[in-house]
């Protein structure tokens, strides 16, 4: 659920698409187990003028994050998993936030599990080619 009249972000592309895929791989382990099988919805949207920003969440329709863990799925080590880890939110968080941003999770009232992952806006106006070495406009 992407809205196409998004402003744009200065973003490393390569970084950005290792944010993404990590949270999207953890949203696919946590419907492994469904013989039902699971939604993942990603959905990008502008927040309020004044917040200069955009967020990125994705949502699935798991089981949802441990409660106890909750507070601190974003640090090393700790994982819900048997296998892995337990660093790849921690490198999530670390990417977000080089790219002066702010992640959060939750488990939302509807069930599942929701990750937000929150962007300043470019300083340049949109449309201004902002392309440079390791960066890519999206």
């Amino acid at each position: 659920d992407l809205d196409p009249g998004l402003p744009a972000v200065l973003a490393d592309a390569s970084r950005m698409t290792q944010v993404l895929g990590n949270v999207l791989q953890n949203a696919r382990s946590a419907l492994a187990d469904r013989p039902e099988g699971g939604r993942i919805l990603v959905r990008t949207r502008g927040m309020a003028p004044e917040e200069r920003a955009i967020f990125l969440e994705v949502l699935d329709d798991g089981p949802g994050f441990p409660p106890e863990l909750l507070k601190r799925i974003f640090d090393p080590y700790v994982t819900t998993k048997d296998h892995g880890t337990g660093l790849g939110l921690a490198i999530v968080r670390k990417i977000v936030e080089e790219h002066e941003g702010r992640i959060c999770a939750d488990n939302p009232s509807g069930g599942g599990a929701r990750v937000r992952i929150i962007l300043p806006l470019a300083s340049e106006p949109a449309g201004t080619p902002m392309e440079t070495p390791g960066n890519a406009q999206h």
